[in-house]
């Protein structure tokens, strides 16, 4: 089966809100879960449908949204400026990272914030800072 019709079986497997409904796609469920991974819609089509993955992809959706909680809460709390982009979407997603957008002034602010919460720099250069 050409590439095109397997994206078109995922489409068709979630949907398109107000546009198209979604149905569960039987056939070929783990070339489908390689597609929804590699487009970042791994999520939402584990839960359509009903996927063996669907928990422990929960678990990490859910362990994403207590570190933007956390890291929200040490910015808000010293009085930064920021914002989180790319990483909430519309819909069930799990993110491979946090970005987050602040003025150049507070980046060794946000820094040291980070790094007191057990996150290391691994990565920086004259306009951004990668931390894990």
């Amino acid at each position: 089966m050409p590439i095109r019709n397997k994206y078109l079986d995922l489409l068709t497997s979630i949907g398109i809100p107000g546009i198209l409904d979604a149905r569960r796609n039987i056939g070929e469920e783990n070339e489908l879960m390689r597609l929804a991974s590699l487009n970042k819609v791994e999520l939402l089509y584990a839960q359509l449908t009903q996927s063996k993955k669907k928990e422990s992809l929960i678990q990490k959706y859910n362990e994403t949204l207590k570190k933007i909680i956390e890291i929200s809460n040490g910015f808000n709390d010293n009085g930064l400026n920021y914002a989180i982009f790319k990483t909430v979407k519309p819909f069930p997603y799990t993110p491979s990272d946090i970005d987050i957008l602040l003025a150049s002034n507070n980046l060794d602010r946000a820094k040291t914030i980070l790094s007191h919460r057990g996150y290391n720099s691994i990565a920086k250069d004259m306009f951004c800072i990668t931390m894990y």
